[in-house]
């Protein structure tokens, strides 16, 4: 799936959800887990998608958009499971109509029972990128 058409069908699904939905962020370091997160934003609105950075060292970013809030996650530097408490990543799934979008999320198989998708990011030899949602 090229990079327009999965932004495409994640809009259609942020823009009807009724309750929270979470997108597991599969790819090798340097895939574009971020940046298709910006793009993404974009797709919504243009000034969100300025908004977007690397939660890498703060764990959480959260955006509101279209009157929605998205949960930005990039679980890398996580090594605990315990840890999600503490950084509040349960609280995402405790209220509805929040958009979860979590880098990393295969660190944790325990997650994919609470993943609502995956999109999964490979790297092409030509630099290129794979998309494929699950």
């Amino acid at each position: 799936m090229n990079l327009d058409n999965l932004i495409a069908s994640l809009r259609d699904i942020f823009l009807n959800a009724d309750n929270t939905e979470s997108i597991a962020l599969i790819g090798e370091m340097g895939a574009g887990k971020t940046h298709f997160v910006r793009c993404f934003m974009k797709s919504l609105d243009i000034s969100a998608g300025d908004q977007v950075t690397s939660p890498t060292f703060t764990y959480r970013n959260q955006y509101i958009v279209c009157g929605k809030e998205i949960h930005h996650y990039d679980l890398y530097r996580i090594d605990d499971f315990a840890m999600l408490e503490s950084i509040g990543f349960w609280e995402s799934f405790m209220f509805s109509n929040i958009f979860v979008m979590i880098e990393w999320a295969n660190k944790f198989p325990e997650l994919s029972e609470h993943m609502s998708h995956t999109i999964q990011i490979e790297v092409a030899p030509d630099k290129s990128r794979n998309y494929y949602l699950q």
